[in-house]
């Protein structure tokens, strides 16, 4: 149990912040111009 906390821990922590961050810019990226778009107009 130890090791495979050991070895699966650090690669769940780092996927899910490469995928936070991923979603998060693509969120950015399309969200962006819809909303600006929207207080434009």
């Amino acid at each position: 149990s130890r090791m495979y906390l050991a070895v699966h821990f650090p690669t769940d922590v780092l996927v899910g912040a490469f995928v936070g961050i991923l979603i998060t810019n693509l969120g950015h990226i399309f969200l962006s111009p819809t909303v600006l778009n929207y207080v434009l107009n």
